[in-house]
């Protein structure tokens, strides 16, 4: 049971990291063609695909890392080009950055946490 949700809630994470990065990388381009009215922008479908996991749990009464096998972060595109304010998107790359930061703390904490269980197992 424990090795489920460990491999569970790492799974998310890394996946929630995975998404961040694309991000970012979304948000620099459309920055770097924030003056390009012909550039569509960028964004990342993943929270999307989380709902249908999280409607999964709810539905089941449990997720597992199978549930999460088709929830991959995508690059796509919107329908038409046009520009996007430049002040936005930098909000948005703060936005993704501190949340980017948090995950990394999170599973940093967690980490932590399971460490000092192994060691205190071992004594």
């Amino acid at each position: 049971m424990i090795e489920r949700n460990e491999a569970v809630t790492v799974s998310l994470v890394r996946l929630a990291l995975d998404a961040a990065s694309l991000r970012h990388q979304a948000i620099a381009t459309n920055i770097a063609n924030a003056g390009n009215a012909e550039h569509r922008p960028l964004r990342v479908s993943f929270e999307e695909q989380l709902d249908a996991a999280r409607r999964e749990l709810n539905s089941r009464g449990r997720v597992g890392t199978g549930s999460l096998s088709g929830v991959t972060p995508r690059l796509i595109g919107d329908a038409a080009p046009g520009e996007r304010p430049l002040d936005l998107e930098t909000a948005n790359m703060a936005q993704n950055t501190m949340q980017y930061q948090a995950l990394l703390k999170g599973l940093s904490k967690y980490m932590s946490i399971v460490s000092a269980a192994i060691n205190e197992g071992k004594r």
